[in-house]
């Protein structure tokens, strides 16, 4: 049996596309089968796997096959091996199949039996009419959730869950860094706030930052959550992609978060040892 790969292209038409085929020619009998091959470039259509059933195939590619005995078409005969060639088209019933490749065994069949080269039995390029696909522009974050779980909106119709890193996880799930910090005096503080106080805490699992006031009497300021544990770390000043992480936790620094400055004052044992550990102390 020798094997033909073909491609038929009905683009041309409203809902068309490229089809492709395996042609198998039978030696024995010289009968021809047409299947419909399976794979991604067909999908979307009807599964008809069988587009001939094994049969002589009337060459020409016409419907009429004439009286029995008066052979097909009426004259014209039937597909012989030698009408099938690399890049050639054959017509089945209306259908002009072009081939563009053979297996090997087909290949070698031609090469010593026929004296074709292999140059002749080369595969044959097929446009598919693939255009690279436009990636559409990636939106900003609207600052509700995390810039992570927005991009999962946008890359998915049913957006997943973020992979977690398990293995950072299990390393720092329940260290922080807490420092105690209060607004720097300067042009962009009023008078009022130079005496509040906070508490800063940076997670070290995800790079995340809260910021609690402790209540203090006669201040004028209720106390309480100042900004609560933000969904992801906290960019730097000016940029949109640089965050801070924990070499950015010391005293003496000034952080600016959610567009107020916080110079750290102090810290506790506990951070320090953290510090340490981290070598950053």
């Amino acid at each position: 049996m020798l094997r033909f790969f073909c491609a038929w292209d009905d683009r041309a038409n409203e809902g068309g596309a490229l089809v492709r085929y395996t042609l198998n020619y039978y030696l024995s009998d010289g009968t021809i089968e047409v299947l419909e091959s399976t794979g991604i470039h067909n999908r979307g259509r009807d599964p008809f796997p069988k587009m001939l059933a094994r049969s002589m195939l009337p060459s020409g590619g016409g419907f009429a096959v004439g009286p029995p005995g008066g052979g097909a078409n009426g004259a014209g005969g039937y597909v012989t091996v030698d009408d099938l060639r690399v890049g050639g088209v054959v017509g089945v019933y209306g259908r002009d199949l072009t081939v563009y490749d053979v297996d090997e065994f087909t290949r070698g069949y031609f090469v010593k039996e026929k004296g074709r080269t292999l140059a002749e039995m080369a595969p044959r390029a097929v446009d598919d009419g693939a255009r690279a696909r436009k990636v559409a522009p990636v939106p900003p974050h609207d600052g509700i959730g995390s810039e992570e779980d927005s991009l999962r909106n946008c890359v998915s119709l049913v957006p997943r869950r973020p992979p977690k890193d398990v293995i950072n996880f299990e390393k720092n799930d329940g260290r922080t860094l807490t420092f105690t910090a209060a607004h720097p005096p300067g042009p962009g503080t009023l008078s009022v706030d130079v005496d509040r106080r906070f508490v800063i805490t940076y997670y070290l699992v995800d790079g995340t930052v809260s910021v609690y006031e402790p209540p203090m009497k006669n201040s004028g300021h209720v106390g309480g959550k100042f900004l609560e544990r933000t969904f992801e770390p906290v960019k730097k000043p000016g940029s949109k992609t640089t965050a801070y992480g924990a070499r950015d936790f010391y005293v003496g620094n000034t952080l600016v978060i959610n567009s107020f400055a916080f110079t750290l004052l102090a810290t506790d044992a506990a951070t320090e040892k953290e510090l340490k550990a981290l070598g950053l102390a």
